[in-house]
């Protein structure tokens, strides 16, 4: 691994120290390395200065020489042949020739750079050695540098042998492609719509790389909506009304690499009909996307149209203002001269001053209140919003997250989750709001050393805060009003909260105790079967209750495991199904061996069943919460926000 890092980094000359760990859940390396030479002590600009490509490089071949499977994303992949690939965007593999050719030259120029250079060293040796006169062997010397000198000027053409090799090459996609910057990120993401940064890099940027002439390159850009204009001392293309810069399509599309392979730069011609180009959607298979984009269009067209009409109008009137104005002046200074013209062109300057300023503090106004009857369009997460969706608010805004799922192969309902699985976060400066799908305000907020609890008479978001404030800090102080209170400590009661306040604690035990399930009294189990052991056999009384089977340690912690984080069951009830099991568990366990079930198997049969009672108890409880909310004398004033 260490081998192929530094050559494709080329700094296999270098020294190196490293150091294998394993101190966290993956082995990884620790390197250092002196990237001076030892011998021409000179330090190595990795790659030209692009590192992380050559980074990536490695990595590929590592990963391909491991026989690892590659990672997500990876930039770089090694085909069959043994040979390096770019992938492209949509994860294809794209053979990068000009890059390996280029890599291969440079390296097989590098061996006979040091080839040479042994093959010197090891002549002046030789050299002497020899038993010779101080004349003889100082003229044998200055022969062999002459001789060496001349050779090393003829490896100089090694650049001019580079140059012409990446002139015959296509060109390397890794070095054309350019990222989409996080600003035109921000935009798709809220629009919807392709960047014009995108559609440059994408549409346009192919027509700048194959172009061979500026008429053709102007009228293949006409075609599909874009434009390119000298500016300053570089060039744009317009994607529609909205400039990017050239380079932003593709390194070797700026003004001075276009003009070194297409000529002197030639303007459009005029007249030239350039394509009008509709919005393009950034995931055309989005739920909904197609009715979005038929509103997002004609908004913005009549939003388009108005402002256009209402510029053409400002534009008219402030030409019809100056020409009064000139009328004005000529009428006053006609027929005068000296002092007394200079004193009526004053006046005519401020009147059409006082003018200009009433026009265009009117026309400020009419563009504000346009802007204001016409907004920007909402975007897609507001828009799903809008249509009372927002489940497809939430699949947008999480849209290049992976989802992990699991589907049965059944249609089988489910509960409603009741927990903080019914919640997302989202976070506000340093604050984190919980809030429902369906619900536009926060139901609890988590606000760093406190949770503050908004709806303080929701007892599946007092479950929810009290689940992340089990996490965050195993005891909790809790606040608020009497009715608040009891309720968080029935909560804490079922979830095995522990809670710090004092004055709690003997109503917390009162809780704890009225929902310690009973016992129930079994029948005595028929010990029959075990009488007849055979000769010499002793029947083991371990075998006699559930505690001292050798099974019931692998039972408890599967059924525990289980009912925990597969069913979500609280640590109360799964305690008291085992204390119930006790009695059984023997026979459940030899039942299951006979039929080729295993312990995991009754386990999770047991942990399903309290499952299931427990979900059928908060069903109860939330319907009799519902009916006690419908009374109209049942509602105390409590103040906003109890906290912990």
């Amino acid at each position: 691994m260490i081998t192929i890092w530094l050559r494709e980094l080329g700094l296999s000359d270098c020294q190196i120290i490293y150091g294998l760990h394993e101190d966290t859940d993956n082995y990884h390396l620790h390197i250092a390395v002196n990237r001076m030479h030892p011998e021409r002590l000179e330090c190595i600009k990795i790659n030209g200065g692009f590192s992380r490509e050559a980074e990536h490089r490695a990595i590929a071949l590592i990963e391909h020489a491991q026989g690892w499977k590659s990672e997500k994303n990876a930039r770089y992949t090694v085909l069959p042949d043994g040979t390096l690939a770019y992938r492209g965007e949509n994860g294809e593999a794209v053979p990068d020739a000009g890059w390996s050719a280029d890599l291969a030259l440079k390296r097989r120029q590098t061996d006979d750079r040091k080839e040479l250079r042994r093959r010197h060293e090891r002549e002046r040796r030789e050299l002497e050695a020899v038993e010779a006169t101080k004349a003889q062997r100082q003229a044998a010397l200055d022969e062999l540098r002459t001789r060496q000198l001349a050779e090393q000027l003829a490896q100089k053409t090694q650049k001019a042998e580079r140059v012409a090799l990446r002139s015959a090459l296509p060109a390397s996609r890794a070095r054309e492609n350019v990222a989409i910057s996080q600003r035109a990120i921000d935009i798709e993401t809220r629009t919807g719509v392709q960047s014009a940064e995108r559609t440059a890099k994408e549409v346009a940027g192919p027509i700048l790389r194959s172009a061979s002439s500026w008429a053709q390159l102007h009228a293949e850009l006409a075609a599909v909506g874009c434009r390119f204009e000298r500016e300053g001392s570089g060039a744009l293309i317009w994607v529609g009304d909205t400039p990017v810069k050239a380079s932003q399509a593709c390194r070797k599309s700026s003004l001075p690499k276009l003009e070194k392979r297409l000529g002197a730069y030639e303007p459009a011609p005029e007249g030239m009909v350039i394509s009008e180009r509709e919005l393009e959607p950034l995931k055309p298979d989005a739920p909904r996307m197609s009715d979005y984009m038929r509103e997002r269009r004609q908004y913005e067209r009549e939003r388009k149209q108005e402002t256009a009409a209402l510029r053409e109008r400002h534009r008219l009137e402030q030409e019809a203002a100056w020409s009064r104005y000139e009328v004005r002046r000529d009428a006053l200074l006609a027929g005068h001269a000296g002092r007394n013209r200079y004193a009526l062109g004053a006046v005519a300057r401020a009147e059409w001053l006082a003018e200009r300023d009433e026009l265009i503090q009117r026309q400020s106004g009419e563009r504000h209140r346009l802007r204001k009857r016409l907004p920007a369009f909402p975007g897609v997460e507001d828009w799903y919003r809008r249509l009372d969706e927002p489940g497809l608010a939430e699949l947008w805004r999480h849209r290049n997250s992976d989802q992990a799922l699991l589907v049965g192969d059944a249609d089988t309902p489910t509960l409603p989750p009741r927990d903080i699985r019914a919640f997302v976060a989202e976070v506000r400066g340093r604050q984190v709001l919980f809030r429902r799908l369906d619900d536009a305000g926060p139901a609890f907020v988590d606000c760093g050393r406190r949770i503050d609890v908004t709806a303080s008479n929701d007892r599946d978001a007092a479950r929810a805060a009290l689940q992340l404030a089990k996490a965050k800090w195993g005891r909790v102080t809790v606040s608020g009003p009497p009715e608040y209170q009891q309720m968080m400590l029935e909560l804490a009661a079922e979830m095995g909260v522990q809670i710090a306040n004092p004055e709690l604690q003997e109503r917390l035990n009162v809780e704890i105790e009225r929902r310690r399930p009973v016992p129930v009294p079994t029948a005595k189990p028929d010990w029959s079967r075990y009488r007849s052991v055979a000769s010499g056999g002793v029947c083991s009384p371990a075998r006699m209750t559930g505690e001292r089977d050798p099974r019931w340690p692998q039972f408890e912690r599967a059924m525990l495991q289980i009912g925990q984080f597969e069913l979500g069951v609280s640590a109360v009830v799964l305690m008291g199904q085992l204390e119930i099991a006790k009695g059984t568990v023997t026979e459940r366990l030899d039942a299951a061996e006979r039929s080729g079930r295993s312990v995991d198997d009754v386990a999770r049969e047991l942990a399903t069943a309290a499952a299931r009672a427990e979900a059928e108890t908060f069903q109860r409880q939330l319907d009799a919460a519902e009916r006690e909310q419908a009374r109209p004398d049942m509602h105390p004033d409590e103040p906003e926000g109890p906290g912990w």
